[in-house]
């Protein structure tokens, strides 16, 4: 095993010397639960991420793992390039919503982002998913309480998506990871009447202990505007097209089973 990239957040968090156990394996890599209640990924991808630990060659738990002291973390850089109005983000995030490789994907979010974001008409002309209408409704909740501004609001309508879903990351938090990750980098656009840093405070604070650890490591990074490469990619690409839509799409579709889709509809949520 040869580490070649080390996301920030893993590395500070590792260099406290935590003890680790596997709590999971997939065919992309190996998640590290750490003393603190924080997760690491030892991944076999190139993509980076906060809490990514990049290697070549196959991970064994019983190896001991330690960073090469010379490797530098890995880190977000601020958005860059002017955003683009907010018809032109709607008519993106409308080709993602209709894109096959989301389309196909197998998660409420589906029917979800596409009668949020598709007008009335491309809905009723082809075939629809069904839509869970506590879910929307709850969705729209969510939605108002950004616009009203005011971060009470915005936490409480954030609560019930919290652990909602199955696995490591629930789609429900993938969700509030796209709308963390969008007003951090993007709030002063998206969102100028919102405390940014009290709204993320609120979300990441619940998660916690409403959510894995998982989910809650990755909001807590997205909260500082920190997150897997593939979704600053999408998300910087619907805000500024300085990414074409294709490459965006793919790169949301790779991100998890329908991770990435989930965290698309967050980040809808907060452009809308």
């Amino acid at each position: 095993m040869k580490i070649h990239s080390v996301g920030a957040a893993a590395q500070r968090l590792l260099a406290e010397k935590p003890a680790l156990e596997v709590l999971g394996i997939t065919s992309r890599g190996t998640f590290l639960g750490l003393r603190s209640g924080w997760v690491v990924f030892i991944s076999t991808e190139g993509w980076r991420g906060p809490l990514t630990i990049n290697i070549w060659g196959e991970y064994d738990s019983a190896e001991q793992l330690t960073l090469p002291p010379t490797l530098p973390a890995w880190q977000a850089e601020p958005p860059q390039g002017p955003a683009l109005s907010a018809a032109h983000r709607s008519q993106a995030l409308q080709s993602l919503a209709e894109h096959p490789a989301l389309k196909a994907k197998t998660s409420p979010s589906v029917a979800l982002l596409r009668r949020l974001v598709l007008n009335r008409a491309v809905i009723e002309s082809q075939p629809e998913p069904p839509l869970d209408e506590t879910w929307w409704q709850q969705l729209l909740d969510l939605q108002h309480a950004l616009h009203s501004g005011q971060s009470s609001a915005i936490a409480q309508a954030a609560r019930p998506w919290l652990g909602r879903g199955t696995g490591l990351t629930p789609n429900g938090d993938d969700l509030l990871l796209g709308l963390l990750l969008a007003l951090k980098r993007w709030g002063t656009v998206l969102a100028p009447q919102c405390n940014i840093p009290a709204i993320s405070q609120g979300i990441v604070e619940q998660a916690w202990p409403h959510t894995t650890r998982l989910s809650a490591s990755l909001l807590a990074c997205a909260a500082q505007g920190q997150a897997d490469e593939r979704l600053l990619l999408a998300l910087d690409g619907i805000m500024t097209g300085q990414t074409d839509l294709e490459t965006c799409a793919q790169a949301l579709a790779g991100w998890g089973n329908s991770s990435g889709l989930d965290a698309l509809l967050g980040m809808a949520v907060t452009a809308g």
